[in-house]
C-alpha cells in the first residue's frame, strides 16, 4: 500500500512539472519574434501587462501562442469558404513564402477570414500558432481559475445563459468604476488565455469576455449580444464582461 501511494505521488509530481504556466510581459513593446533568435524576425510587439500563453522554453526564450491581434496568412488557392483543402497548409507571418510559418493546419480546419492581399488571405491566428519572446521580459503566472467553473451548470443555452459569476483574478484598476450593467453586440472569438472578445462589424475588439470556456467555446464565430457586468483591469484598456445573459443570432453564421 505504501508503495503504490508513493508511485501516485510521483505520478502527480510529473503531472504538474509539465504543466506549463502562462506568462505576463513584463516590458514595454516586447518583440514577438518568428524563432529564438535576436537574428529573427520581429513580426509584432506585446505590451507590459499582456498574458500569453506559453507552449515551449529553449535556453532564454519562451514559445508563446500568437496573440489574436498578430497577421496569419494563407495561400488562397488552399482555402474555400474559409475552410481549408489541402491534406497540410501553412499559415506564415505574411503575404508571401518568405515569411515565418506560425503553424501548420490540417484538411478541414476552419479559419477566420479577417481580409485579403493578391493570392493570400489574412486569418485569425489558429490555436498553435506560436512566436517567441525572451524570457528576460516575462514572468511566469500560476492558470487562473474562474469561481464559476466550481457552481455552474454542465449544460449549455444557446440561447441564454444565466448564473453565478466568476471572481475575477485580474487585478482591478482602482482609478475606474467597477461593477456597471452593459451589453455589447458583435462575433464572439477567442482572445487571451481563458478570455474571449467581441469583435464589431468593422473587426474593432469591443471587450473582453470571461466565463466559462467549455460555454463559451461553443459560440465562437457567432454573433452575440451578451449582457453582464464590466471590470477595468490594470493590464487592458479594454472591459472585461461577466456575462448574465448571451443570446445567439444564428441568423449571422459563416
Amino acid at each position: 500500500m505504501i508503495k503504490m501511494k508513493l508511485i501516485i505521488f510521483y505520478l502527480i509530481i510529473i503531472v504538474v512539472s509539465n504543466v506549463l504556466a502562462n506568462v505576463r510581459v513584463t516590458g514595454d513593446r516586447v518583440s514577438l519574434r518568428s524563432a529564438p533568435s535576436l537574428d529573427s524576425a520581429v513580426l509584432n510587439r506585446a505590451m507590459s501587462g499582456e498574458i500569453l500563453k506559453e507552449l515551449d522554453r529553449t535556453n532564454n526564450w519562451i514559445a508563446v501562442e500568437a496573440p489574436y491581434y498578430m497577421d496569419a496568412w494563407v495561400a488562397a488557392s488552399y482555402v474555400s469558404n474559409g475552410i481549408v483543402t489541402p491534406e497540410k497548409l501553412n499559415v506564415r507571418s505574411g503575404p508571401n513564402r518568405n515569411y515565418a510559418v506560425l503553424t501548420i493546419v490540417e484538411r478541414g480546419t476552419k479559419l477566420k477570414v479577417m481580409d485579403r492581399f493578391n493570392d493570400w488571405i489574412k486569418v485569425t491566428p489558429p490555436k498553435g500558432s506560436r512566436v517567441w519572446i525572451s524570457s528576460k521580459y516575462t514572468e511566469s503566472i500560476a492558470p487562473e481559475i474562474g469561481e464559476m467553473d466550481r457552481y455552474a451548470p454542465n449544460s449549455v443555452s444557446l440561447e441564454k445563459i444565466e448564473g453565478v459569476l466568476p471572481t475575477l483574478s485580474l487585478k482591478l484598476d482602482k482609478e475606474k468604476k467597477q461593477g456597471l450593467e452593459k451589453a455589447f453586440i458583435g462575433r464572439l472569438e477567442p482572445a487571451n488565455p481563458g478570455l474571449f472578445q467581441i469583435i464589431s462589424e468593422n473587426g474593432e475588439s469591443l471587450c473582453l469576455v470571461k466565463g466559462r470556456d467549455d460555454q463559451l467555446e461553443e459560440l465562437i464565430s457567432h454573433v452575440v449580444k451578451i449582457e453582464g457586468i464590466i471590470y477595468f483591469v490594470q493590464s487592458t484598456t479594454l472591459p472585461i464582461l461577466q456575462p448574465k445573459k448571451i443570446i445567439v443570432n444564428d441568423v449571422a453564421k459563416d
